[in-house]
């Protein structure tokens, strides 16, 4: 699945850049409208740990859900490889005193549904418009709620896919009931789309030239 890691994160093989200084530069992965992500065991988030061993990676749960007893808390594990923030609060509310992520991460978010969309407008708009155009991972529970999710990023103006809908191939194999329909199972994040925000008209995205010449490609 080399693509699913290229499009969130850039090439694999450069994990362990490092910055001028010769330290491993660290991905930051933010986990916005965090909910059930900010109670899993800190060791769940080790795997990434073993996938790309050489690299160092900060986990931010960000949101209004996230436990009370877990905001404002940072850890590290695996001898610093792996740092895990936690924070209470709408996106919106707290932008200027956190940094802006490598990845934004939207688990299960449901932005497709109409009751949902206002309560995301603010922060999908820092993510599309103020964050220097960083990749998005939305995953759902199942295909309408992949389709619903689509139809309405497609409308929006500043947004773009990196990756059309498809199947996760690291969707949660547990099998749990939809709160919104007691009689119907879900597995969390089946599905999954790559997104980001789209520049202005003229302006073609891109840190160096051959990104340029990548994403006016495609």
């Amino acid at each position: 699945h080399a693509a699913y890691w290229h499009n969130a994160l850039g090439d694999p093989s450069k994990f362990d850049a490092k910055d001028e200084d010769g330290n491993v530069i660290r991905k930051s992965i933010m986990v916005l409208g965090a909910r059930q992500e900010a109670t899993l065991p800190p060791r769940i988030w080790l795997e990434l740990n073993a996938i790309f061993p050489e690299a160092l990676f900060h986990i931010h749960h960000l949101g209004p859900d996230v436990p009370e007893q877990h905001h404002e808390k940072t850890m590290e594990m695996n001898e610093g490889k792996m740092k895990i923030t936690w924070t209470r609060a709408r996106y919106q509310d707290v932008q200027e005193y956190v940094d802006v992520p490598d990845l934004y991460c939207l688990f299960n978010s449901g932005v497709g549904y109409p009751h949902a969309q206002d309560e995301w407008t603010d922060a999908l708009d820092i993510v599309f418009n103020e964050s220097g155009f960083k990749p998005a991972l939305f995953s759902s529970h199942n295909k309408e709620d992949s389709a619903r999710d689509y139809a309405y990023l497609s409308r929006r103006q500043d947004c773009r896919y990196l990756t059309h809908p498809k199947e996760n191939p690291f969707m949660s194999l547990k099998k749990d009931v939809a709160v919104n329909n007691l009689s119907y199972m879900i597995n969390s994040n089946q599905h999954y789309a790559m997104v980001r925000g789209a520049p202005p008209d003229g302006l073609i995205w891109g840190s160096n030239l051959i990104e340029k010449i990548r994403n006016a490609t495609r």
